[in-house]
């Protein structure tokens, strides 16, 4: 009894030695930053603390580009799952308030397969600073998953009772305050985005966006598709007639992006 005692005691202190040593708190925003490579993003820790047995705290994390916060992920939890690393992987289980909704995510930190599940629900737009910097203004809840292995992958997205105002891009005015709500499915290559499908619903009016990102440059269409009871109760529709392609069908180009 005494021999499995010491092998408990033993197992025990072999545990917190490896948590305490091998992964100083230092530690941990360093792997985050390496899970991120290639992306030229960079995560800020405000609030780390550690808990036994590989959990972890944080107040917020900020994710930015070029000092510009993008994302913020507040009240976060974590667990690393650290004997993986018997298998030559590190993955972390995270939980967060993200935009007055939640998120939660499972990332690879190391390893030549490293992948993310990250789900968001209910988060509101206007609390998420990558929506303004990208010109969009207003309130809408969003909600999606994004699932990524190897720089690849896939993302879907909703988003409900929007409340936007009209926007412009490039010099185009885009009327956004139009539409309730929107669905997107995405698929990610590297540094493209491709998008699969993405329409949004208005009154009398629906719209659909074709086309891909590159780079962080957009080569994008929006083709708005009025009833004719629409155009002719929003008069600011004349703004985008020379983009009539036909009666009812408008293809109107979005070919500059956010600069961050």
């Amino acid at each position: 009894m005494k021999y499995l005692l010491a092998a408990c005691l033993f197992f025990f202190v072999l545990v917190l030695c490896i948590w305490n040593i091998l992964v100083p708190l230092e530690r941990i925003p360093d792997l985050v930053d390496r899970s991120l490579e290639g992306s030229s993003i960079k995560a800020e820790f405000d609030g780390l603390k550690k808990g036994f047995f590989y959990n972890f705290t944080a107040e917020k994390i900020r994710f930015k580009k070029n000092e510009t916060t993008l994302l913020v992920v507040e009240n976060i939890s974590g667990r690393i799952e650290l004997l993986r690393l018997l298998g030559l992987r590190l993955p972390v289980n995270v939980r967060g308030d993200f935009g007055g909704g939640s998120m939660t995510a499972r990332v690879d930190l190391i390893g030549s397969d490293r992948g993310m599940a990250l789900s968001v629900s209910n988060a509101s737009t206007d609390l998420i600073p990558l929506f303004s910097l990208s010109g969009i203004k207003g309130r809408g809840l969003l909600s999606g998953e994004l699932l990524l292995k190897n720089n690849a992958g896939d993302a879907r997205f909703d988003i409900s009772d929007a409340k936007f105002t009209s926007a412009t891009f490039g010099g185009i005015p885009v009327p956004l305050g139009i539409f309730r709500s929107a669905r997107a499915a995405l698929s990610i290559d590297g540094r493209t985005v491709k998008v699969v499908s993405f329409s949004m619903e208005g009154e009398d009016i629906y719209a659909r966006v074709k086309g891909d990102i590159t780079g962080g440059r957009p080569d994008l269409s929006l083709e708005l598709m009025p009833e004719k009871t629409f155009t002719e109760k929003n008069p600011a529709f004349m703004l985008l007639e020379k983009y009539r392609v036909s009666p009812g069908y408008y293809s109107v180009p979005l070919t500059i992006g956010p600069d961050f």
